[in-house]
């Protein structure tokens, strides 16, 4: 049986077979699911934030004075951001 891809079809899968081979000579030990995941799943994340968040889940810390850290911003609150790939947690 022969399929026939249009086009428009040809050069999507062009796109995404180029996007795949840069992620994966950039991050060799990422799991090639991980990978086309993130191609697929445009969430406006860095392939660390993605990875991290899909992988093992962020873990959040806090840097304001209110958790024992030295950030005053937002009357103590801080920063809350991910410890492993430094996603911003208030964003």
């Amino acid at each position: 049986m022969h399929v026939s891809r249009s086009l428009v079809q040809a050069i999507d899968f062009g796109r995404v077979a180029d996007q795949y081979r840069r992620l994966r000579a950039a991050h060799p030990r990422a799991r090639a699911l991980t990978i086309k995941r993130y191609i697929n799943d445009d969430q406006g994340l860095s392939f660390e934030e993605y990875e991290c968040s899909v992988e093992r889940g962020h873990t959040w810390s806090y840097s304001g004075t209110q958790y024992g850290g030295d950030d005053e911003s937002y009357g103590g609150e801080g920063r809350v951001y991910c410890c492993h790939c430094g996603a911003d947690g208030d964003a």
